[in-house]
């Protein structure tokens, strides 16, 4: 039985960063959305960025002020199974709001598209 992938850990300029549960990643690349004109289909495309989404678990070693202003950042994104994709001039996309009950916060980050290592 071949393993499913999930992401195990998401490294950002060298520091991993623990995540509750899991993390969605879309390495980017072209949008397409069709189109028919005479018969045949065609499609137009847009560019789209890598996106890694998920959500922090903050700690005391946590800066949730620097991490919400994470700019021109290199992120590795590992799968359990051992793939590796590296999204560069990654930046975080909002200021992080933490849930203080639970130590919570979302998290998401948009790059360069992803390239495999």
């Amino acid at each position: 039985m071949s393993r499913l992938t999930y992401i195990a850990t998401v490294t950002i300029d060298g520091k991993t960063y623990k995540f509750a549960n899991a993390v969605t990643f879309n390495p980017g690349g072209i949008a397409k959305t069709p189109e028919v004109h005479g018969g045949k289909t065609y499609y137009t495309g847009e560019e789209m960025p890598a996106l890694i989404k998920g959500t922090l678990l903050h700690d005391k070693d946590a800066d949730i002020i620097a991490q919400g202003e994470i700019e021109g950042a290199n992120v590795l994104v590992q799968a359990n199974t051992g793939q590796k994709w590296i999204v560069r001039n990654a930046e975080t996309k909002d200021p992080l709001e933490v849930d203080l009950g639970t130590g919570k916060a979302p998290f998401e980050m948009f790059g360069d598209k992803a390239d495999r290592m």
